[in-house]
């Protein structure tokens, strides 16, 4: 199914939405041994409290996508890396 574009959020929010989370010119992946993955909500409880500008974007393949800008004193989560957008 192919992305949505939406403007009005679910009523709520799931452990599985897909967050695009950007550091300046990075954005938040999930580093797997086989490839990397855009962050489920369930994988930003750490940094979630840190996170600006949050913007509801449509829905990809049924699962609601957000965005939002992390503050300059968040590093990379466990299991995560902020991955330059033009790699």
């Amino acid at each position: 199914m192919p992305f949505v574009s939406a403007f009005l959020p679910p009523s709520e929010q799931s452990a599985t939405d897909l967050w695009f989370v950007f550091h300046g010119d990075r954005l938040l992946v999930k580093d797997t041994t086989v490839s990397h993955r855009i962050p489920r909500q369930s994988d930003l409880t750490h940094i979630k409290q840190a996170l600006s500008g949050m913007h509801y974007l449509g829905t990809f393949d049924g699962f609601p996508c957000y965005a939002g800008e992390a503050e300059e004193h968040v590093i990379d989560p466990e299991g995560m890396i902020f991955q330059e957008l033009r790699t």
